[in-house]
This record gives structure tokens, sequence and C-alpha cells, in this order.
């Protein structure tokens, strides 16, 4: 049995509590990368807001290499941009890490209480 687990932007704009910039909220994702030079056709992209950089300066970087739509925050996003990827999925949330772990969290619920769960765990490089 092949059961799909996509989400709907609609879902994802109401469990992150974000808003739509651009896109359809009908548009159904699978798949989601917090790396713009990884992204393949029609994946989401996560720009998240690390300690010295806010990943989400590359939205448009991530456009260009495949990406569907990208979730962002502290991005403003012209009304040139708006035009030029009306027919991509720009989502703004209050904070992209939390963003993703509801969007996982979502995903998880999907697969049903006899999914299992398999979790690696270590260092690398420790003194």
């Amino acid at each position: 049995m092949n059961k799909s687990y996509s989400i709907k932007i609609k879902d994802i704009l109401k469990i992150t509590k974000g808003e739509l910039i651009t896109g359809n909220e009908n548009y159904e994702c699978e798949t989601f990368i917090t790396d713009s030079r990884q992204i393949k056709q029609g994946e989401i992209y996560i720009g998240i807001l690390g300690e010295t950089i806010n990943g989400g300066i590359y939205f448009e970087k991530a456009f260009e290499n495949g990406a569907e739509g990208v979730i962002i925050q502290d991005i403003k996003i012209t009304e040139e941009q708006k035009e030029k990827y009306k027919n991509k999925i720009i989502i703004r949330v209050e904070d992209t890490l939390l963003a993703l772990q509801k969007i996982a969290e979502y995903k998880r619920s999907l697969y049903g209480e006899d999914f299992p769960i398999v979790a690696i765990t270590g260092s690398t490089r420790k003194n």
C-alpha cells in the first residue's frame, strides 16, 4: 500500500501560523530541505535563522535550484519579488526552526503510531 504523506500549504499555514505571501494554498508538498544548494525540483526550502546568518536570504537561490516554495523569517519581500515569484510559494513565519519542528511533528502524525522511529545519535571529534 503506497499512501501519500503530502501536506497542503494551507495545513502548513495553520500549524506554523504562517503568512502566505505568494502561491497556491492547495499545493501538496512532501519534501522539505534546509540547504538551498541541495534542492530538488518541487521541494520546499526552509531558511533557518542561525546565530550568524539567516538562511532565508537564500530563498531566491532555492527557487533557481528548483524549489516550489520557501518558508522564511525576517526577510522583506519586495513587490518585484512578489511578481517574479507569483507562481511559487512564499510563506513567512515568526520562527523557521519552530516551523520546521511543527511540520515534522505534523508529518510524523500522518504515519500513525505503528510506524517505527529510528534515532541515530552520537558525536564526533570530542577531546
